[in-house]
């Protein structure tokens, strides 16, 4: 599971560098791209974590329920958007012209898209995965 959201996320924070002011184009495997997808892979596993507490099982996942996709939803979202103010407001880093920007919050959209986006797509992998028996 952290393998393929650190993949997930690595190639995502890559492709997403160029709305970031100062963006240099350098290594695929840039230090800036490796330390934020180790973060995006904390925070998904702790709200899968969260999920899998309520749920009193750790392969929630197996059993299909539209609440514990509405919270990965919510709690993706809310925890990016929250990221992205604190890292604005700190400077540690800022948005290019072109960054698509949410109204009212006023963070970028790919970030806050990123972490939903990646863990419903990290958690179909793994129940692929799962059902097929190759983990």
């Amino acid at each position: 599971m952290v393998v393929i959201s650190f993949v997930f996320n690595l190639i995502w924070e890559n492709l997403q560098m160029p709305l970031y002011a100062g963006y240099i184009e350098t290594s695929f495997f840039g230090i800036k791209c490796l330390l934020a997808s180790m973060g995006d892979v904390i925070i998904f596993l702790s709200i899968y974590i969260l999920i899998a507490m309520k749920n009193r099982k750790f392969l929630w996942f197996l059993n299909y329920s539209k609440m514990n996709y509405i919270i990965l939803f919510v709690l993706g979202i809310l925890v990016a958007v929250i990221v992205e103010k604190f890292a604005l407001a700190s400077g540690r880093w800022e948005y290019a012209y072109n960054m698509p920007i949410i109204p009212i919050v006023n963070v970028g959209l790919t970030p806050v898209l990123q972490m939903f986006t990646l863990s419903v797509a990290t958690i179909g992998i793994i129940k692929l995965l799962y059902k097929r028996k190759i983990i």
